[in-house]
């Protein structure tokens, strides 16, 4: 399993988001919108890449955004319910550990890989701890 950089930043946003309404000195968890600009200075992450991963993560359901003078993004859920595997899944993070597509159906020689029974277990193992890893487990 190789994570991306996209993959990371979007952990290191979500992270931030979660972090964020602590930070501007409220208590009410996931409220409070974080700007762009905030993104960008805190996490120096280039402004049109956290735009596209910010994207996905909404067309997933797991931030939101508000829009005016007091808008920004903000999660779309609780800590707690945004696993590791949710957010690979929303920005096309791979969890596999093969690069190997399936063989052809009318393959002269099907390919056969021994060590597939291995990485199927590791792939199995990996898939439930992502499931299972919480953003809160991060705060």
């Amino acid at each position: 399993m190789k994570i991306s950089t996209k993959g990371f930043y979007a952990v290191e946003i979500l992270q931030a988001l979660a972090a964020w309404p602590h930070r501007a000195g409220k208590r009410e968890a996931n409220n409070l919108p974080m700007t762009l600009a905030d993104i960008e200075d805190g996490l120096k992450i280039p402004r049109d890449y956290a735009e596209r991963i910010l994207l996905r993560l909404k067309r997933a359901g797991i931030t939101g955004s508000l829009r005016g003078n007091a808008g920004g993004v903000c999660l779309a859920k609780k800590n707690r319910d945004i696993s590791l595997a949710d957010v690979f899944a929303a920005v096309g993070e791979d969890i596999a550990p093969w690069r190997a597509a399936a063989p052809k159906k009318n393959a002269k020689r099907p390919m056969i890989c021994p060590a597939h029974p291995v990485w199927r277990k590791l792939y199995e193992h990996n898939a439930q701890f992502l499931k299972r890893t919480t953003l809160a487990d991060f705060m």
